[in-house]
């Protein structure tokens, strides 16, 4: 299997559900990002969190995202909220007892936090080497295991980022399942999203 067609049908799918087949999904994904910048030294931070989503529509949908920081402990959890009715937006911070709203816009669902959109449309070609190395089940479903291998396209604000990068992707609806970044010279995992169900 090609990797590079793997990865085009990733991103044809991040940008319009419906060519992938999907009309409706719920997911549930965890997340946990240290801060390594030295790879011999211990992290300076980390951030664990978790992201559900469900989606009815283009314009119908509900993600709620948790995430705590080990830099602040002694505070609560930050928590958002984000619900399309189809009519509005509503996007609620309990932490601040804020609610906005806008009017619906069916392309408002922030696929990032599904599919990695953002991974997905930077240019593969010139900042990756994919390659097909596996087949794995995440959350119970048929996945190619594609390694991105280091990037070339080197993040000095994120050097973190810049390891080894691999993706899961599902061989049916070719939704990110699973992402994970290495550091630089390490084994050491510095960003991690998998889909859990």
């Amino acid at each position: 299997v090609d990797a590079q067609e793997i990865l085009n049908n990733a991103r044809s799918a991040a940008s319009d559900l419906n060519k992938a087949g999907v009309k409706s999904f719920e997911m549930i994904q965890t997340t946990h990002d240290i801060s390594v910048y030295d790879p011999n030294a211990p992290s300076t931070f980390s951030t664990d969190g978790e992201i559900k989503t469900w989606y009815a529509a283009p314009t119908r949908w509900r993600i709620e995202s948790q995430q705590t920081s080990s830099v602040s402990a002694n505070l609560p959890s930050f928590k958002h909220i984000t619900v399309a009715d189809g009519a509005a937006q509503y996007d609620y911070a309990p932490s601040e007892n804020t609610v906005t709203i806008q009017p619906a816009d069916s392309n408002s669902f922030p696929s990032p936090s599904v599919l990695s959109l953002d991974f997905l449309q930077q240019d593969m070609s010139n900042c990756y080497e994919p390659k097909v190395v596996g087949q794995e089940k995440i959350a119970g479903r048929d996945a190619y295991k594609v390694s991105m291998g280091i990037a070339k396209c080197r993040s000095a604000a994120a050097p973190e980022l810049n390891g080894p990068h691999t993706i899961w992707l599902d061989k049916k609806t070719f939704f990110m399942l699973k992402s994970e970044i290495r550091a630089l010279g390490s084994d050491t995992i510095t960003s991690v999203m998998e889909a859990t169900s």
